[in-house]
């Protein structure tokens, strides 16, 4: 085992404490966590961290990249966290933070997380036991994602992907080389960048390996109000037309989808007050989607990748249903 090494990074990073291991006891992980300002949740996620890391002695850097233009989330790592890197980048979405953070890291796989899971006990060591195993053909793991309690009602949230199929990026691990010549996140992505990247992964022949022992808890939340929740739907338009979808036919499509979804949402729920709410909520949502619907066709057909989909769609290359 390699001394313990403690540097000064560069102005505008806080000190880190980097937990060195040769490369042949265990691989070198970057862990990445883009935030928005959010101290309470970021802090909860590196006690986490922090628990794992002096415990387990693991071959692990932490880059936080914060994309607010306060300095919070910095004193928070100062004071509390002088093992985390700290990195501004402004303004730019997850996407851009994420893809920053992989940047910089010097690990030989990347572990993504969000600021608002809690790793859970022996998270760490099963990705650094999946990692030391891997063979050359695998290069991406999903672990697991869990409500901290089943929602009481329709008007709370979180991601729920037990069986980790679902590729939400809060709990991902990937091999550097593979994640950059997959081509990292596409940054006009300010949501639904993980379903983007995924299918772009499948389509390139890459698999996610299920890791059901690499665990995070995902908080319930208040759902938003109905034009956010209507506003997440923006991407999925993109989406579809970078699949081949015509513009036209996302007009009325996409919002078609919706309906489904929010009637898929009611499923096996049961009657209460709350959910009543949710109804009407869920009702302007769609409204607001048939509203904003035509705009966001307009501001992306200009705008559709010219590489990568444009010529697996000209290859015939489909997914079904434009990923709706």
């Amino acid at each position: 085992m390699i001394d313990l090494e403690e540097r000064q990074q560069s102005k505008g990073s806080c000190r880190m404490v980097s937990y060195l291991m040769s490369y042949d006891e265990k691989p070198i992980i970057s862990i990445i966590i883009p935030t928005c300002g959010r101290v309470d949740t970021l802090r909860g996620c590196l006690d986490r961290l922090d628990q794992q890391l002096k415990a387990g002695g693991f071959t692990c850097e932490v880059l936080v990249c914060d994309d607010s233009a306060f300095d919070d989330v910095r004193n928070l790592l100062s004071d509390c966290f002088p093992h985390a890197q700290w990195h501004r980048v402004p303004g730019r979405g997850a996407s851009a933070s994420r893809n920053f953070g992989a940047g910089k890291a010097n690990g030989t796989w990347i572990i993504f997380l969000d600021d608002d899971v809690l790793p859970e006990e022996g998270f760490l060591n099963a990705y650094s036991e999946a990692f030391r195993s891997a063979s050359e053909a695998d290069v991406a793991f999903e672990g697991a994602t869990h409500w901290d309690r089943p929602p009481p009602s329709l008007l709370w949230e979180a991601p729920h992907n037990a069986n980790c199929d679902g590729h939400p990026s809060c709990n991902w691990g990937f091999r550097k080389t593979a994640f950059l010549k997959i081509g990292a996140f596409d940054e006009r992505y300010l949501r639904s960048q993980d379903i983007e990247f995924a299918a772009r992964a499948e389509a390139m022949g890459y698999r996610f390996n299920p890791l059901k022992e690499a665990v995070v808890t995902h908080p319930l939340r208040r759902i938003p109000s109905s034009r956010k929740l209507a506003a997440r739907w923006e991407y999925r338009v993109l989406y579809s037309l970078e699949l081949g979808m015509k513009p036209t036919e996302a007009r009325f499509r996409v919002a078609w989808h919706v309906f489904r979804v929010i009637q898929s949402r009611f499923r096996n729920q049961r009657i209460c007050r709350d959910n009543f709410f949710a109804v009407a909520k869920f009702g302007m949502e769609w409204l607001y989607v048939l509203w904003l619907t035509p705009g966001w066709v307009k501001k992306w057909r200009p705008y559709r990748k010219d590489s990568f989909w444009k010529r697996k769609v000209e290859a015939g290359y489909r997914i079904p249903k434009w990923g709706l």
